[in-house]
């Protein structure tokens, strides 16, 4: 089941309700925020309504078990698998992210503040008047890392400010935290951090554009960047000496993204189309159509044999990557902000 609809083998049929926005699965079961207002749960044969009252709610993160809808002045945490609400913030949050096993979920708001929650103990840390604009956990660690309208990039430890990271002249607009803390900003710069940092921040590059997505591959061997003028640059992030750069399309990238094995980056932009590059050198592999408007957000699954592509023409399409064709195609009531597999690539 994907948004809204329920799945047989081979095919994909509309349910009653369309769904807006859609989030996580755990243990077999889903959830949706629908267009008519409710919050559904459940297996894929047996959705059932866990809430009403939330339309105009939009998922801002999901992850087992938790998701995070914000909208209409205010923010909510839903357990899915309970199917409870977990805590209700009075305003709505900028960002959220959930960690790949579901453990803890983080999410940075307006006032500056950002709230952790793992193992049912919530913590919360402030940077006074200064909105966070991206978030990131460190992979297997206790650390948090919050972007800030005013460039500022904070690692965090518990509520305690460990490292202030300072170098973006604008929006801190994109954070990645893989085997290195990356960051991308409004400023078009992409910076690698060293931790705990040194006298001065490692500017790898600074593109003529804002920074739109970063991704790293697997072995975190290389580093790609897309910004919104059409440019994928790829650096080596042990020392952030660039490999190469492509020109995307002459329209603006969007989205980037490695596949498992490090072979293929696949990007996304506002033309519609999802290219596939060779990460070695650049080479172009593919040009896959399938979307009408902008691509805003692209993944491989863990496979690597398939790819999912978020549009702003509300469709997602899953890719047949061997065939270079579309595996399916599902529509949804408003565009798809981000896509994402669970890790093993049995859910969506």
């Amino acid at each position: 089941a994907l948004g809204g609809t329920r799945a047989s083998a081979d095919t994909l049929q509309p349910m009653q309700e369309e769904a807006h926005a859609y989030g996580g699965a755990v243990a077999g079961r889903v959830s949706a925020c629908l267009a008519g207002g409710s919050i559904r749960a459940g297996t894929f044969g047996a959705m059932r309504t866990i809430a009403t009252e939330r339309a105009g709610f939009r998922i801002v993160g999901w992850g087992e078990p938790f998701f995070v809808i914000a909208g209409m002045g205010r923010t909510e945490v839903w357990d899915v698998a309970a199917g409870t609400l977990r805590r209700t913030i009075d305003r709505p949050v900028t960002c959220a992210v959930l960690d790949a096993a579901g453990a803890c979920c983080a999410y940075g708001e307006e006032d500056g503040s950002f709230t952790v929650e793992r193992a049912g103990v919530l913590v919360r840390g402030r940077r006074p008047d200064d909105p966070v604009r991206s978030i990131a956990l460190e992979p297997g660690g206790v650390r948090l890392a919050t972007g800030h309208e005013s460039g500022v990039l904070i690692v965090w430890e518990g509520a305690s400010a460990l490292h202030t990271l300072v170098g973006h002249e604008a929006d801190v607009s994109s954070i990645d935290w893989g085997t290195l803390l990356v960051s991308g900003g409004a400023d078009g710069t992409v910076r690698q951090w060293t931790l705990p940092p040194p006298a001065a921040d490692a500017v790898i590059d600074r593109l003529p554009a804002l920074v739109r997505d970063l991704a790293f591959d697997a072995e975190g061997a290389r580093l790609a960047a897309v910004s919104f003028d059409g440019a994928l640059q790829v650096y080596r992030p042990d020392d952030g000496r660039p490999i190469y750069g492509i020109e995307v399309a002459k329209r603006r990238a969007g989205c980037v993204a490695l596949s498992p094995d490090g072979r293929t980056i696949a990007s996304g932009s506002s033309d519609g189309v999802v290219r596939l590059w060779a990460a070695a050198d650049g080479t172009p592999l593919a040009a896959l159509e399938g979307h009408q408007k902008p691509v805003l957000d692209i993944a491989f699954a863990p496979g690597g044999t398939a790819l999912a592509s978020a549009g702003q023409d509300n469709d997602l399409v899953l890719w047949d990557l061997p065939a270079r064709r579309v595996r399916k195609r599902v529509r949804h009531a408003e565009r798809l902000l981000a896509v994402a597999y669970s890790p093993d690539g049995s859910r969506l």
